[in-house]
């Protein structure tokens, strides 16, 4: 599906919600405003907060005509503010949106073998890192090769964030005391379930349309059947 036929399935939020969306994400998101008066700023959200006598006011640090970063910073009521354009090269999706829609991401074609051997060697590393065994995931593989590749990346990325769960010397004191093995379950949402011995982890490991695991929701998570 092409971006403006997405785009017109977004519901439209106000500035000020938009605005909060951008500023509460890790990333920074480069914006341009054109205020009231029809003055251009270009810029990246610093903060915004609801004054008193003024309603939300956004502050922006600017950035130049050469796209560098000044020392400049501006302080506008949010009223003020005639229009906001969300730059091309920015997940424009993704912000209109706040968070709901984004772009599919694009997979390779990978075969069985090698998401065998991304499960064994998830298996090896975390034991060698850690000393904990795991286990090699049990899963049930899909015969599309772009749904491998996913599940492959995603084992990667588990392997990561259990690595630094691991880290810590209670997660890790728990984690050998529950548990010698896991499993990935296709599902349609995120959860984590100790079943006896087993950790499981049901996320939609093969639909292609959904974002990749998310490392703060699986975290918490795991850390809660530990």
């Amino acid at each position: 599906m092409l971006l403006h036929d997405k785009l017109k399935k977004v519901p439209v939020y106000s500035k000020q919600e938009l605005l909060l969306y951008i500023h509460d994400q890790e990333a920074s998101t480069t914006i341009q405003i054109v205020t009231n008066s029809g003055q251009v700023h270009k810029g990246i959200v610093l903060n915004i907060n609801d004054v008193k006598d003024e309603g939300y006011v956004l502050m922006l640090q600017c950035i130049d005509y050469n796209q560098k970063i000044t020392n400049s910073a501006l302080h506008i009521a949010i009223r003020k503010i005639e229009s906001i354009e969300f730059l091309e090269d920015q997940n424009i999706l993704g912000v209109l949106s706040k968070g709901t829609v984004f772009e599919s991401k694009v997979y390779e074609v990978s075969g069985k073998l090698q998401v065998k051997k991304a499960l064994q060697k998830f298996s090896d590393i975390i034991f060698e890192t850690s000393n904990v065994r795991v286990g090699v995931p049990n899963i049930i593989f899909p015969t599309d090769g772009k749904q491998l590749n996913r599940v492959l990346q995603l084992t990667e990325l588990l392997q990561n964030i259990i690595l630094n769960i691991l880290k810590e010397e209670d997660a890790h004191i728990s984690w050998k005391s529950n548990y010698d093995s896991m499993a990935f379950v296709e599902s349609d949402k995120l959860k984590i379930i100790k079943s006896d011995n087993t950790m499981e982890i049901h996320f939609p490991f093969t639909d292609l349309e959904l974002p990749e695991i998310p490392i703060e929701e699986t975290t918490s998570q795991i850390l809660a059947v530990l």
